[in-house]
């Protein structure tokens, strides 16, 4: 190295691979998404937008191996938490469905049990 200063040194080698960095090739920005794609309603459509940005990842060179990973361990924890609300509001409509089939809701809005026990 040139430099005896090792901060002199540690300041030029960090501009040299931010420069590096910045040299490769530049991504084209995506179009925003309309404002009707904003909006979530379900984990289906939360699951929907992260396989995109898992897609996207994937195919993004500027990160390196380190980031890519971190990333993509926060997506897949996010996507584990969707995959489990979507599973339990299924549980919850077949649940409903099966006590609306059997008349277990009653006029007065209270559920009874298979027993007649109304709580």
């Amino acid at each position: 190295m040139p430099y005896k200063d090792p901060a002199k040194r540690r300041a030029v080698q960090r501009e040299s691979q931010a420069r590096r960095r910045g040299a490769s090739t530049p991504r084209q920005p995506r179009p925003p998404p309309a404002l009707e794609a904003l909006r979530y309603r379900t984990a289906e459509d939360v699951l929907r937008l992260l396989n995109e940005q898992v897609e996207e990842l994937r195919e993004d060179r500027t990160l390196t191996t380190a980031e890519r990973a971190r990333v993509a361990g926060f997506l897949a924890g996010i996507m584990l938490r969707s995959i489990e609300t979507q599973d339990l509001a299924r549980r919850l409509e077949d649940l409903e469905a099966r006590f609306a089939s059997v008349g277990a809701l009653t006029a007065a809005g209270r559920r009874e049990s298979s027993l007649g026990i109304c709580s």
